[in-house]
């Protein structure tokens, strides 16, 4: 094979690019676009990232969870507990006289009650006269008794005279005790009581106005002085002549239907009188009634007669606390605690004594017959309670109550219910009793 000569080698170069030279033409126009190349650029083009549509989910679950999170432990940390218990009750049938002093006189270790008093009420009914006949009438009123002698009680017999100026005499039909007088920086501030005088003789010149009267049986005693009384009403009533009358019958009924209603209005005075914590047996109650056969009923007036009945009452409040407990003790004996409650107590079986004998006024002693079933509750500590129970776990909060004997049972709502624990907060644990349910445990 022939060689190839050195002339015969044409060495051939890449062709060169001519440089890419960017120019900017100015539009023509501004509503035409113009077309401009890109810059060079050494690397190649970056493909567009691909977006992650995940990202902003997990963000918003995360920031859900949190806040859930955050909720759940509020709720946890600042939640409630509702606790129903079923305190222990105790039957028994009980047979006592108690005796109780009003609050000003009665000792620490006594039975002491507040007076409610319910003023005046009147009611009348007219009834047709069917005769008339001789009547005789003594006047009465409502005086005011004082003593400023000194602070001993001052007891006044029945028929006791009380003298008016112009010398007419009043008395008393019941026997009474003034009040002693209080010594207040060295000043006597006279006891006082309110009590019904009658006329010494029936008449219309012992219907007088408010006036002073004098006690003449301490006449030439020092206590003449300072025993004295002043009306508190007129004295009315008095009447000597012939009257229109009723049936007695009819007017007997009349008597009887119009000191029911009166009874019914008085007792609803009292209730609304009660103070909180506190308790009224009406069986105590002292309701006293007058009857007046009103002046219409006279010759020659119409065929009428006005049967007018005004009625008071007394009613003595006990606190609830304090006469459970002395009845308690009555019936169950010395060992009782203090804050043991009587269920019920308006349904005991109660009579006053000495009813015919006390003036409501003088804030005497009373004497209470108790002879009635009675269930007794027995004292929870709720605040030792909620102590105890404060940060208990869930599981173990039933060993609490074993350890308080007068429970006779309990149950407990938690809010929220998937609470493991009580709060630490006492205030946060409510407690509510509910003796219905428990059983009476005969000792």
């Amino acid at each position: 094979m022939p060689r190839r000569e050195v002339e015969d080698i044409v060495l051939r170069r890449a062709p060169r690019r001519p440089p890419i030279r960017s120019t900017y033409t100015p539009s023509t126009s501004p509503s035409t676009p113009t077309e401009t190349s890109p810059p060079f650029s050494p690397e190649p083009p970056r493909l567009p990232r691909e977006r992650k549509p995940r990202r902003r989910f997990i963000v918003f679950l995360i920031v859900t969870l949190i806040i859930f999170g955050a909720g759940a432990y509020l709720w946890e940390r600042f939640g409630t507990v509702v606790v129903t218990l079923t305190p222990k009750m105790i039957g028994a049938d009980v047979e006592a006289v108690i005796l109780a002093r009003s609050k000003a006189s009665a000792a620490t270790d006594e039975l002491s009650y507040d007076t409610i008093r319910v003023p005046e009420v009147s009611l009348s009914q007219s009834l047709v006269a069917h005769g008339t006949k001789e009547v005789e009438k003594r006047a009465s009123g409502e005086i005011v008794i004082f003593n400023s002698y000194n602070g001993t009680p001052q007891r006044l017999i029945e028929r006791t005279r009380f003298t008016a100026p112009d010398g007419k005499i009043f008395r008393i039909e019941e026997p009474i005790v003034v009040p002693g007088g209080v010594l207040k920086s060295g000043t006597l501030t006279p006891g006082s009581i309110v009590a019904t005088v009658y006329a010494d003789e029936p008449g219309k010149e012992f219907n007088i106005g408010l006036t002073d009267f004098t006690i003449p049986g301490f006449k030439g005693d020092p206590r003449y002085d300072k025993f004295y009384a002043r009306s508190k009403t007129p004295m009315e009533g008095g009447f000597v002549g012939t009257l229109r009358v009723v049936d007695e019958s009819e007017r007997e009924a009349a008597i009887a239907a119009l000191q029911s209603e009166l009874a019914v209005r008085l007792g609803e005075s009292v209730s609304k009188e009660i103070p909180e914590g506190f308790t009224v047996f009406s069986q105590t109650s002292v309701s006293q009634f007058s009857v007046t056969d009103d002046a219409p009923g006279e010759p020659g007036s119409e065929s009428k007669v006005n049967i007018t009945v005004t009625g008071r009452m007394w009613a003595f409040a006990f606190n609830t606390e304090e006469f459970s407990y002395v009845l308690a003790r009555a019936a169950l004996g010395e060992g009782v605690e203090r804050g043991i409650r009587v269920a019920n107590p308006e349904k005991l079986e109660i009579e006053l004594l000495n009813r015919a004998t006390i003036n409501p006024d003088n804030d005497e002693q009373l004497s209470l017959a108790v002879r009635s079933p009675a269930t007794f509750i027995s004292p929870v500590d709720l605040d030792a309670l909620r102590r105890a129970l404060a940060g208990m776990a869930k599981d173990s909060y039933k060993n609490v109550f074993l350890s308080f004997p007068s429970i006779e049972s309990a149950e407990v709502r938690f809010s929220p219910s998937w609470r493991k624990t009580f709060p630490e907060n006492v205030e946060r644990i409510t407690i509510e009793t509910s003796p219905t349910g428990g059983q009476a445990v005969n000792p």
